[in-house]
């Protein structure tokens, strides 16, 4: 992938970072369970609670940047193009499987945070993990094209 291309897929990482981050703190009050993946990452790395939840929200934002380089190495492969559509079917397979290794994950962490896999957290999971594929694929796409 070219340094261009990576800058261009980690930048609209952030940005669905951001609006999937943004939905997920909005969550409670569409009757969805918020899920508290900034205290889950962070938590895994430290004990304590308040540099868990700032660690946690770096490395939020930093494995979402990461993910969507790997989504434009699909992309870039000629696949598929980069698009909302496209963007949308990678992310509910991410979510698939995010929310299929929940229980493990939960399991093996060191410090796991209560939370409940029922309908609605692997409904949240899922969407959430879609809408995030569905803006890295608009946004990556829209800002290849204009790189061209």
């Amino acid at each position: 992938m070219k340094p261009s291309s990576f800058v261009r897929a980690f930048g609209a990482g952030l940005a669905a970072t951001a609006i999937m981050s943004g939905m997920n703190e909005l969550a409670p009050t569409l009757g969805l369970p918020k899920l508290d993946f900034p205290r889950l990452l962070g938590g895994a790395v430290t004990p304590k609670p308040q540099q868990a939840k700032r660690l946690g929200w770096v490395l939020q934002f930093l494995h979402g940047g990461l993910l969507a380089c790997g989504y434009a190495l699909i992309w870039n492969s000629k696949r598929a193009k980069p698009s909302a559509a496209s963007g949308g079917v990678l992310g509910l397979a991410h979510g698939a499987v995010a929310a299929l290794s929940m229980p493990l994950m939960l399991r093996v962490h060191p410090r796991p945070p209560e939370m409940e896999l029922d309908a609605p957290a692997i409904a949240g999971i899922v969407g959430g993990h879609t809408l995030y594929g569905a803006v890295v694929g608009a946004v990556y796409g829209r800002a290849e094209d204009a790189a061209e």
